[in-house]
């Protein structure tokens, strides 16, 4: 090709090392090349500088290990790239938050002759955000290449380039497919999740933060539509302190939490909620994931609730009961009064002891039932307090039999005892084992046809004395059999009540064989009769009966006393004082409150009975009142009631009664404290 004289001459093509260093210069990808066995740093580009975070003058002439301190295979690569004299790749993970990125090393050698005498290597870091770069910089050095012929080492260079690119391609490809995996499982769960960015104030306080990502569930389990890029106090200025203080918390401590609380600025929604921070120390993005869990929460409510009304209504039901008994028992303490006053009468003709025997006998069981109701809501909230001591079982048992004896013979039932002759020592409350055996024997009676059978046998089977009680009865039907013990539980019985009972007398036998530690088990066929069995345990060290006291001969009754009835059952302040009069004690009656305390200034009574519930004052006011008069100080209180909790006899000692008697009261024992009221010194 020929050029006229006056064109300009043809101008050379740049020197290939000058175009390389060109594009090494302006390449955004780090380079550096090393030289020798020790493979020191003679040249790197800007790039490298950046990625290094020092200058050029810091790097050149150090051995490139030490810039890789922690990456023994990347040393080993250069050095199978030194000796071996071939190019080599490798791409490895160097961090995950926000997202995976790889660095890649390319190696290829630098000859001269038959051997390497240096390496350039190129290190690249690869993530779905540099993909344009990496491809924008594959085409320089490949149009660069292209306008040259390359020499064999830049042969070498095009073709590690090109595996490179397919490591590259194949590392953001499995890049992509973790984010979509991700992805479908950020839309695809149920519950509730969100990206956030916490906003902090000059002095580092969270003040707010705002929605970066959210997933399909977002809006069903917050009730917050639309919070892509908003901030939380524009959705909800009200929104409480607590929640943008615990996210806060999440960012300046690193550490996560799981919490439940009430949102009340999103119509009072309650939510399970677990946040963590993601990405580095720097980062001030929170993930929530949470539940709306405000219809589990209602549904705590209404339990609590319903358990309140149910423990309100327990209480009302051991009120109820404690006011049944006091008024049950106010009319049965002059009947009982009255049939006593009867006893007393000489010559009766055989009707009226007949029909005495049978109030005697109708008044004893209605007393029962009302001592059964009160005993069995003391046992189900555990306000029963066993008075344990040494017993003997067999006393327990004699006992027993002699208080069901009347209705076994009613019954004209045959019973059969079996003791053994070695006594059985237990540690328990003798008043409430003796409990036990009256309701099993009771129970038995009731139970079985006239003219049946009832055995009890006591023995010993190692540690545990075992009581049997079993009859020839109606037996108990095998869908009944696993729920008799359970309160208020009874047979199915004929339209005359033949058998009577509450179905309270199983369920008291088994609370106050649980409370000595026992074990209380039934058995029976339909029609065959059944049979309970009672395990206690055995005091392991036995003591002898102490000796009896032999029994005094009765006194003479000394002077009379004064006696003071107040109650306003008229009847029952009448019959008392009857029995009073016919023992030989002076008696007046009052019928209210303050009438008593009147009586009692003006009367000074030796000995005053007094019931609890009195108009215009009651029983502790006016014992209150009489323990305030010096000249009453020696007078004895004695609380005749129909209130027989432990609660009531623990108020009528804390006001000043010296004995508490529960309606209807066994004369017996009223006569006994007189009897003490009476021999005692008057100077005392």
């Amino acid at each position: 090709m020929q050029t006229s004289p006056t064109s300009p001459p043809p101008q050379r093509p740049p020197d290939l090392s000058d175009l390389c260093l060109a594009v090494a210069e302006h390449s955004p990808l780090p380079m550096v090349a090393v030289q020798g066995a020790s493979h020191i740093v003679r040249y790197v580009n800007p790039a490298f500088c950046r990625l290094m975070d020092k200058s050029a003058e810091q790097l050149a002439g150090k051995p490139f290990a030490e810039m890789m301190l922690d990456n023994d295979e990347c040393l080993s690569l250069l050095e199978r790239v030194y000796q071996t004299g071939e190019s080599e790749s490798h791409t490895e993970h160097r961090g995950s938050n926000p997202h995976p990125v790889l660095w890649s090393y390319t190696m290829w050698p630098v000859r001269a002759g038959e051997r390497a005498a240096g390496i350039i290597i190129q290190v690249t870091e690869t993530a779905q955000s540099h993909g344009q770069t990496v491809a924008m910089n594959e085409a320089l050095l490949l149009g660069s290449l292209r306008q040259h012929e390359l020499t064999e080492a830049s042969d070498t260079l095009n073709a590690q380039l090109r595996v490179e690119i397919a490591e590259r391609k194949q590392a953001e490809n499995a890049l992509r497919e973790s984010e979509e995996r991700y992805r479908n499982l950020f839309n695809s769960i149920d519950e509730g999740f969100c990206v956030i960015e916490m906003i902090f104030d000059e002095q580092k306080k969270p003040i707010d933060y705002r929605f970066l990502e959210v997933n399909p569930s977002f809006e069903k389990q917050s009730g917050i539509f639309e919070a892509m890029g908003k901030r939380m106090r524009e959705i909800a200025p009200n929104i409480e302190r607590h929640w943008i203080e615990t996210y806060g918390n999440v960012i300046l401590t690193s550490n996560p939490i799981r919490f439940v609380n009430e949102a009340k600025a999103l119509n009072g929604r309650w939510f399970d909620v677990y946040a963590f921070r993601i990405g580095g120390p720097e980062s001030r993005k929170v993930a929530v994931i949470f539940n709306d869990i405000t219809a589990r929460k209602q549904s705590e409510r209404k339990l609590q609730e319903q358990a309140e009304a149910l423990a309100d209504l327990h209480r009302r039901k051991d009120e109820f009961l404690a006011m049944l008994s006091h008024e049950l028992r106010n009319p049965l303490a002059p009947i009982s009064n009255a049939v006593r006053l009867l006893r007393l009468q000489q010559n009766e003709d055989p009707l009226q002891l007949q029909a005495r025997t049978i109030i005697e006998r109708q008044v004893g069981q209605l007393k029962h039932l009302i001592d059964d109701l009160l005993e069995v809501s003391r046992i189900t909230t555990g306000k029963v307090q066993l008075r344990q001591e040494r017993i003997v079982l067999s006393g327990i048992v004699e006992r027993a039999v002699e208080t069901a004896q009347p209705l076994i013979v009613q019954r004209r039932h045959e019973l059969e005892v079996s003791l053994p002759p070695e006594p059985i020592w237990l540690h328990a409350d003798a008043a409430r084992l003796e409990q036990v055996v009256v309701n099993l024997l009771t129970n038995a009676a009731k139970y079985t046809e006239e003219g049946g059978r009832i055995t009890l046998t006591v023995g010993r089977e190692g540690d545990t004395a075992v009581l049997r009680v079993r009859d020839t009865g109606v037996g108990i039907s095998p869908e009944l059999l696993p729920r008799i013990f359970d309160l208020f539980t009874q047979a199915e019985r004929s339209l005359d009540r033949s058998e009577g009972g509450l179905g309270i007398g199983l369920c008291l036998v088994q609370r106050l064989v649980d409370l000595h530690g026992g074990t209380v088990e039934a058995h029976s066929i339909l029609g065959q009769g059944s049979e309970f069995v009672v395990r206690l345990p055995v005091m392991l060290t036995s003591i002898p009966p102490s000796p009896s006291t032999p029994v005094e001969p009765a006194r003479p009754r000394g002077k009379c006393c004064r006696v003071l009835v107040v109650d306003d059952n008229v009847d029952a302040a009448q019959t008392v004082a009857m029995l009073l009069q016919m023992s030989g004690h002076e008696v007046r009656m009052a019928h209210d409150g303050p009438d008593a305390v009147d009586m009692a200034l003006a009367w000074h009574p030796d000995l005053v009975l007094l019931d609890i519930g009195l108009p215009g004052l009651n029983g502790f006011q006016v014992a209150e009142r009489i323990r305030q008069e010096p000249t009453l100080k020696n007078v004895v209180l004695v609380a005749l009631t129909g209130y027989g909790l432990e609660a009531d006899r623990q108020r009528s000692k804390e006001t000043g009664f010296d004995y508490h008697l529960v309606k209807p009261t066994d004369f017996d024992e009223v006569e006994k404290i007189l009897e003490s009221v009476c021999q005692r010194d008057p100077s005392s």
